[in-house]
């Protein structure tokens, strides 16, 4: 080999380690936002799947009733209903447990320190909040004739648990 060959191969040998390391990391990137984007599906089927059942129940008789099983991204810790027109903030929030049974926080400290940012006022009309407000991109979500059964109260539930929706007159109740 000639002098000014060998000069140079450690250089496309630098080139090709620094070329592998950026496919390395584009790599990288490309698989962790298609996991977040796999997440955000996962949600929004959730919530279109969610939205359909209460509109069809919202049509069925009164006392209908169905059991539904909350299948949210594992970053989800909680599910909140409210009912926006009616929802007292001094009131505590019904936490509903994978085990069914119901308990009582402070909305403003709910398990781990997840902050309840339920904004009930004429502005906003969402009545699904999932927490913490950092798991997904949007965590707010409108789903027509569903408030909770204690109509000033949120009520919370525990991501894989279960909520049952009822068949009323004039709406979907969530208990």
């Amino acid at each position: 080999m000639k002098k000014g060959q060998l000069l140079s191969q450690p250089f496309i040998y630098i080139f090709a380690l620094i070329l592998g390391a950026l496919i390395l990391v584009w790599g990288v990137k490309t698989v962790m936002d298609l996991r977040e984007t796999s997440e955000l599906v996962e949600l929004g089927t959730f919530v279109k799947d969610m939205e359909s059942e209460v509109n069809k129940y919202f049509f069925y008789d009164e006392g209908a009733a169905r059991n539904f099983d909350l299948r949210l991204p594992d970053k989800i810790k909680y599910m909140c209903i409210i009912n926006p027109e009616t929802f007292d903030r001094n009131k505590k929030c019904i936490i509903k447990s994978k085990t069914g049974e119901l308990s009582e926080r402070d909305c403003n400290t709910i398990e781990d320190s997840l902050t309840l940012k339920l904004v009930a006022n004429s502005n906003n009309k969402n009545n699904i909040q999932f927490l913490p407000t950092t798991a997904a991109r949007i965590s707010k979500f409108k789903i027509e004739h569903l408030i909770p059964e204690k109509n000033d109260q949120a009520l919370c539930i525990i991501n894989a648990g279960k909520m049952k929706i009822v068949s009323k007159v004039s709406h979907v109740e969530a208990s």
